[in-house]
């Protein structure tokens, strides 16, 4: 949602095109002249010369060449990465740290808008003589990193529960480590730092093994291993055949699609296949998405839409855990049915990537559970409080924390097992680059009047477009729809959910001021966000940000609705963002 710094980034790309090429390439000095136009091209144009680029790479891959001599190697261009994102987004960060070598090292570039491109290879690059007397058997290594503070404050205050400011700090450290010329391994680390105010003060702090894995190449198979964060589809930030990773939403939209996303432990091999490229992945045990039920401005159950007996209550429950902030899928109050951890219970899913003339497609499919719960009410305990009784209201108001353990089964959750099949596109035509995809889920839970779950077929796409308007303009539109299959009339949520998301971007004083406008818009339901933002680069790794995110919507929304943006509208706030990378 923020625009990348694309000085540095295309000089990098341009490096990395001229070193990468192997014996026996094809078409080379066409190679050198794409690279030369790359250089100094923008936007849609940029989209048509790397397809071209990319073209005259899978025609030298398909043509027998000589094995590789000690001084080749393949640099990662797929989008698995976070630390070094080459595109338009101001959060993105540049390329990591080169190795003492020519050729930069563990280095990936997101290519179009975030979403990954498997039409590249993820091999760890060679290294250098000098490096090779590494010790423990570690030829060469690279430390990355990143960190980000961003102070968010509310425009005005709604309700007693809410918190007015918001200070959020994350770090992330890495290392990548090389081998040899078919082995390398990535470990990094993850801490967050939390503070807010406003209806009391709360800490809160974290910290989490993040990317930790290892890559291996082994015959036509690169193989990797390990915690990681494996990105599908080519639309812009809503992606339908992308439901592999779980994702953080306590903070929801207002952090972008790829930081929200959590690594989980997956086994996944890539190959040239049939004219194309196949990406196949086992994941061995299931992690949902992580949110807040509870106890904070983007929870749920959020200040204001319970009534103040059960706010009460919630916190009490919270305070039982040393905490407000109840967060799905850590210790929590409520019961939670979570897939059975067997190997046997496992997600398989595979993309197969290929062209033809001038279309990049893919096909998927991933048979996984829903990483968000089904909740089920127990009727027998809701019945047992009615608000609208004195005693039933002086219980919640004094209750001790030993009494409120009897509502731990008010809810249970479980995550139905779903089939996926997907489909995405690329193209550029003239002016324009094109991409969509869709997918379709079945057994997607929906709720019915009596808030029973039941599982329904749902098709879910996404089309649209970006070009480089005059006056160095950016702008991306596209249309998204939801559509439930074999629909019953009981069913809370709207058969047919129609969206636009809209981007118009520049960049000024060369290429360090980015202006940028994001929108994300339901029609039929008139709610939307929006975020304006002005970032300034300081320094090749330095960035600060100003900006304001807003939110708009019927507050007497159905919470059932997971995609109404409406639940949020008392949480328009302004917000400073520092990002450094290193």
């Amino acid at each position: 949602m923020v625009i990348g710094k694309v000085a540095a980034g295309r000089l990098l790309l341009v490096l990395l095109l001229l070193v990468v090429g192997h014996p026996g390439s094809v078409g080379a000095a066409t190679e050198a002249e794409l690279a030369a136009a790359i250089a100094h091209a923008h936007g849609a144009e940029l989209h048509a010369l790397l397809r071209q680029w990319l073209a005259v790479r899978r025609q030298a891959r398909r043509t027998p060449a000589p094995a590789a001599g000690p001084g080749s190697g393949v640099i990662d261009l797929g989008g698995d990465d976070d630390f070094a994102a080459f595109g338009d987004d101001t959060t993105a960060s540049p390329a990591a740290s080169p190795a003492p070598s020519p050729a930069p090292t563990g280095t990936s570039l997101a290519l179009g808008s975030g979403a990954e491109d498997e039409d590249f290879a993820a091999l760890a690059a060679a290294p250098t003589p000098a490096a090779a007397a590494g010790v423990g058997g570690v030829r060469s290594f690279d430390l990355f990193g990143r960190f980000e503070s961003k102070l968010a404050v509310d425009t005005h205050r709604e309700n007693r529960f809410e918190d007015i400011i918001d200070w959020r700090n994350e770090l992330r450290l890495g290392v990548d480590a090389h081998f040899d010329e078919a082995t390398s391994m990535r470990l990094s680390m993850q801490a967050i730092y939390q503070f807010r105010s406003g209806f009391d003060n709360q800490y809160d702090w974290e910290t989490n093994l993040f990317e930790a894995y290892v890559d291996h190449r082994r015959g036509a198979w690169d193989w990797r291993a390990g915690k990681q964060i494996v990105s599908w589809g080519r639309a812009d930030a809503i992606n339908p055949t992308d439901n592999l990773n779980p994702q953080d939403y306590r903070e929801i939209v207002t952090i972008g699609h790829d930081d929200r996303k959590i690594p989980i432990t997956m086994v996944r091999g890539r190959r040239p296949l049939a004219g194309g490229d196949l990406d196949a992945l086992y994941i061995p045990f299931f992690e949902p998405n992580k949110f807040d039920i509870v106890g904070a401005d983007y929870a749920v159950l959020g200040p204001g839409w319970l009534p103040p007996e059960w706010e009460e209550l919630f916190i009490k429950l919270g305070e039982s855990f040393h905490r407000r902030r109840i967060t799905f899928g850590e210790t929590s109050p409520f019961r939670i049915d979570e897939p059975e951890r067997k190997l046997t219970n496992g997600e398989v899913g595979a993309r197969w990537t290929s062209h033809w003339r001038r279309f990049d497609y893919s096909l998927s499919f991933l048979s996984t559970h829903s990483d968000w719960p089904v909740v089920r009410l127990d009727p027998t305990v809701l019945t047992r409080f009615d608000l609208k009784d004195t005693d039933t209201r002086r219980f919640l108001e004094n209750a001790e924390v030993s009494d409120l353990v009897r509502l731990r089964r008010l809810f249970s959750m479980r995550f139905p097992r779903q089939s996926i099949y997907g489909a995405d596109f690329e193209t550029v035509l003239g002016p324009y680059s094109i991409r969509g995809e869709a997918a379709l889920t079945f057994d997607q839970p929906y709720y019915r009047a009596d808030l029973s779950p039941v599982g329904k077929p749902q098709l879910s796409y996404v089309v649209g477009g970006d070009r480089l308007l005059p006056y160095d303009f950016y702008t991306n539109v596209q249309l998204l729809q939801t559509i439930i299959l074999r629909y019953d009339s009981d069913i809370l949520s709207r058969r047919v959910r129609t969206g636009m998301t809209a981007t118009l971007r520049r960049t000024f004083f060369e290429d360090r001021l980015h202006l940028q406008a994001n929108t994300l818009y339901y029609l039929r339901d008139n709610d939307y966000f929006l975020n304006l933002q002005a970032a300034y680069d300081l320094d090749d790794d330095l960035n600060v940000a100003l900006g304001v995110n807003l939110f708009q919507g019927k507050r007497d929304a159905s919470l059932a609705e997971t995609a109404s943006l409406a639940r949020f509208n008392n949480n328009d706030h302004f917000y400073t963002r520092l990002l450094y990378h290193f």
